[in-house]
């Protein structure tokens, strides 16, 4: 009896593995996957009202929604460009091209700018390149998944674990 009880204050208190479920792009079928095992590459889609998790690598770009920017979106782009130059390789173009493609390019270009935002507080001129990548790897994963899991689907290898959570921390508060 004194363990049974023992084992109902303890459950409540342990992390339960959620499952989340991934669309197979080549295939078609969706499978339930353990959120926690879903490395950097996976991100949310919507596929007709419904919220799936897949490998960005084989995701195909939408046609171009929208015809060149200009005037403030081209101003916002250009500056997502100048902040990220260091640590993403895209050029102003690139930018663009794949905020054209997208069916609400201002919320898109809202997150990066959010992203860039929380880069920036904790990127400094004393930052080593390998930093600076962690630092936005972080950020940018922030961007696409649920606080909890953040830190389960990424590789640090140049910041704390302690900054690495106080970044995903400053990412959703």
């Amino acid at each position: 009896m004194k363990t049974i009880i023992f084992i109902l204050l303890v459950l409540p208190f342990m992390a339960i593995a959620k499952d989340v479920e991934v669309y197979d792009i080549d295939t078609g079928k969706v499978s339930l996957v353990p959120q926690e095992s879903l490395g950097a590459e996976y991100v949310r889609i919507d596929l007709e009202g419904k919220i799936f998790w897949a490998d960005s690598n084989k995701l195909k770009q939408n046609e171009y929604q929208h015809p060149p920017f200009e005037g403030e979106r081209k101003e916002r782009v250009s500056k997502i460009h100048q902040n990220l130059k260091d640590v993403n390789n895209n050029s102003y173009l690139e930018w663009e091209d794949g905020f054209r493609r997208d069916a609400n390019p201002d919320n898109e270009i809202k997150i990066w700018e959010h992203i860039i935002s929380t880069y920036q507080k904790y990127v400094s001129e004393l930052s080593s390149q390998q930093e600076k990548n962690d630092i936005y790897q972080v950020a940018v994963v922030c961007s696409y998944s649920e606080e909890d899991v953040v830190l389960d689907q990424i590789r640090i290898s140049s910041i704390t674990k302690k900054k690495a959570k106080a970044i995903v921390y400053d990412y959703y508060n």
